[in-house]
């Protein structure tokens, strides 16, 4: 079962809000469990978006409009984190997807969960985000 989590971002500053339909990162989580972690999982995605912002601009890959770049990562207990898979809508350019990847990895380890936490999802969960270049 994948489970959508609740939020999205849209343009830097505008914080979290019901995902719409044009949102620019989408988080999903195999766990249901996650939906309990809202705070935890805010704080990663608000990471991962100001990491993506930078990338993107460094590299001028911010006019791809209908480009998406979604990757599977393991997420533990510990906050490491390991890339599984990456998969990109067509036509989207290399660059795109690594610095998606990049945003990620870059300011691994993220917190650690609380015991609470590894209690509920176990010592490691599978999440994937989706980036929504507009």
């Amino acid at each position: 079962m994948i489970t959508t989590i609740p939020f999205a971002y849209g343009p830097r500053g505008s914080g979290p809000r019901e995902r719409p339909p044009d949102a620019r990162m989408s988080l999903h989580a195999i766990d249901p469990q996650w939906s309990h972690y809202g705070p935890y999982l805010r704080q990663l995605v608000n990471t991962v978006q100001a990491q993506w912002d930078r990338l993107a601009q460094e590299r001028n890959i911010t006019q791809l409009t209908g480009k998406s770049v979604s990757v599977t990562f393991q997420l533990d207990a510990k906050g490491a984190v390991s890339i599984a898979s990456v998969s990109s809508s067509t036509g989207t350019p290399f660059a795109a997807s690594v610095a998606c990847v990049r945003a990620i990895n870059a300011r691994a380890p993220y917190a650690a969960w609380s015991d609470e936490m590894t209690a509920a999802l176990g010592d490691e969960q599978t999440l994937t985000l989706t980036f929504n270049y507009q």
